[in-house]
């Protein structure tokens, strides 16, 4: 009987120190406002770096209207007489453009 009894305060021990053990460790539930206020903040820093990629990018593209032509030029057609075409040379067709492969080896 007196085993029973000191078995059963030994469970009853055990199972509180788990208990109070388990409860010390527990996370506090966050609010529901503080996680929106988290999450705007988090936003905020998000697009401030967004608009510094902008603004960089955005002289990237300044720099580069200058340097290189927007359209280009088809020459004229006379300027390539068939005399002027490298033997070998194949000429193609695309949307009313000619051009020409030409290989670099011996004609075969």
């Amino acid at each position: 009987m007196k085993k029973t009894i000191t078995l059963w305060t030994l469970v009853i021990f055990a199972a509180g120190l788990v208990a109070f053990y388990a409860s010390s460790h527990a996370v506090p539930a966050k609010s529901p406002e503080t996680s929106m206020d988290q999450s705007i903040r988090d936003l905020k820093v998000r697009v401030a770096g967004l608009e510094i990629q902008i603004a960089s990018l955005q002289k990237q593209i300044k720099s580069l209207e200058g340097k290189y032509p927007r359209v280009l030029t088809i020459p004229d057609p006379s300027y390539f007489p068939p005399e002027r075409i490298p033997p070998g040379a194949k000429q193609h067709e695309v949307g009313g453009i000619k051009y020409w492969t030409i290989p670099i080896g011996p004609n075969q």
